[in-house]
């Protein structure tokens, strides 16, 4: 069989998606559909300039040139994806409007409802007016007990409160809208990769390595209310969400011989916020997230609505004897004012919660045993510890866990041991857990004494 001069290819199934959420379809019936068309356009753009470059991959290594391809694009989309947007901004404001007119007129008849409702409660009153007296005295107990019960709630309250919890300011409809922006960059960064052998064909193998793509729309949400003060709009923050995507995502690829190796290299969101965001910046992003922003309608399929909402932490109860050491009393008085605080990346204060060897060096640092250890990781804490045995471990010694997450070093997670084979430990939220249990097991490191 004679060769024509075109390369053998083999044939095989492209790499499987790594997409794993989908976009939420937004209010007004079509206008997801709107935003998805006007990226597909896009994706076609990038296709027809990523063929001029297919000459210089061949020649050597080819890093970030998609970002690089994205800049040209936005720089060259036209009038019609902002006329997009206002489209579906119009279809919000015209269900705001009506939605508003809708209430007014509930409220205008519930008010004459109530007008007409008072009348014949003040003739009955009139007609009434010893046994009213006697309900007055007793309804005013009532209403003192229901404010000392108001009172503990706000004190209830006041422990995760030292972050400063606070609603998101912006409209329902402006967070929609920018967590699917956020949604169709995601999808269009896959289609790039369903999408690469057809835009660079000149190789013989193809080769992926990818991460997946996806995130939290209260993490989303709560670092964009965070950098930006105050309410804003979906389009006002568009270059921030561009920010974050490209912090978060990072496609290139390598060719060696006719091998063209592609990687996604993917930061879970919620990392992101130890290197994005300023001290003020994380205290304010650890105060949404402690209530979800007071929105836990939106996402209620979010995992943060069970372990910060209706969900609790797993509480324990400490043996009194083991109360009589002090020194460990010391720490554990300390440690369990947070119970309940939300796992915050770069965390170290009260004042923005914690991450785990935020919360330990906390601890140590603040409660009142003379120690001062500073702020380090939870492999700078097991090298400032010195190693103790299972056999051998007490209350107050560190418990230490390997490959929780890709650290780059041995020791992952740190934890304050508490006897009986539990610890409490900055989880998410901040808790007690158990050593015994199947994943903690699994990644038990061994424990360390504070000298």
């Amino acid at each position: 069989m004679g060769n024509n001069g075109s390369k053998l290819r083999h044939e095989k199934p492209r790499p499987p998606s790594k997409l794993v959420h989908t976009v939420e379809a937004l209010p007004g019936e079509v206008a997801h559909r709107e935003i998805r068309r006007v990226e597909q356009e896009n994706v076609g753009v990038e296709s027809a300039h990523k063929g001029e470059e297919t000459a210089e991959v061949l020649l050597h290594t080819a890093h970030r040139k998609l970002q690089k391809h994205r800049a040209t694009v936005r720089a060259e989309r036209t009038a019609s994806t902002t006329a997009q947007k206002k489209v579906i901004q119009r279809r919000y404001a015209a269900a705001k409007r009506q939605r508003a007119a809708t209430a007014a007129n509930r409220a205008k008849a519930a008010a004459k409802k109530t007008a007409e409702g008072v009348k014949k409660a003040a003739l009955w009153v009139y007609g009434k007016r010893k046994t009213c007296l006697i309900f007055l005295g007793v309804a005013a107990m009532v209403g003192i007990l229901f404010s000392t019960f108001a009172s503990c709630a706000v004190v209830m309250q006041g422990a995760v409160s030292g972050l400063s919890t606070a609603a998101y300011a912006s409209e329902d409809a402006e967070l929609r809208l920018a967590e699917a922006m956020y949604c169709d960059m995601e999808q269009a960064l896959q289609a790039e990769i369903d999408q690469f052998e057809e835009t660079y064909p000149d190789y013989e193998d193809y080769e992926y390595d990818l991460d997946e793509i996806g995130h939290d729309p209260y993490v989303l949400l709560s670092m964009v209310s965070a950098m930006v003060e105050g309410a804003w709009t979906a389009d006002e923050v568009e270059d921030v969400l561009e920010e974050i995507f490209a912090a978060q995502y990072d496609l290139s690829w390598t060719v060696r011989g006719e091998t063209c190796t592609v990687t996604l290299e993917a930061i879970p969101l919620e990392q992101l916020t130890a290197t994005l965001l300023t001290e003020e910046e994380l205290a304010a992003y650890a105060g949404y997230m402690a209530v979800l922003g007071s929105k836990p309608e939106l996402y209620p399929d979010s995992p943060y609505v069970d372990r910060y909402i209706t969900g609790s932490y797993q509480d324990y109860d400490i043996p009194p004897e083991a109360l009589e050491d002090e020194v460990f009393a010391n720490m554990i008085e300390e440690a369990e004012k947070y119970l309940g605080f939300p796992y915050v990346w770069g965390g170290s204060s009260p004042s923005t919660s914690f991450d785990c060897s935020g919360y330990v060096c906390w601890v140590i640092n603040n409660c009142g045993n003379g120690w001062s250890i500073g702020r380090t990781t939870a492999q700078g804490l097991y090298d400032a510890t010195t190693p103790v045995s299972t056999a051998n471990a007490k209350p107050g010694d560190l418990i230490f866990f390997t490959g929780t997450y890709d650290a780059g070093v041995p020791v992952s997670h740190v934890g304050i041991y508490v006897g009986n084979h539990r610890f409490i430990h900055c989880g998410d939220p901040i808790s007690y857990a158990s050593v015994t249990e199947p994943y903690w097991a699994s990644h038990l490191y061994g424990y360390g004494r504070i000298s």
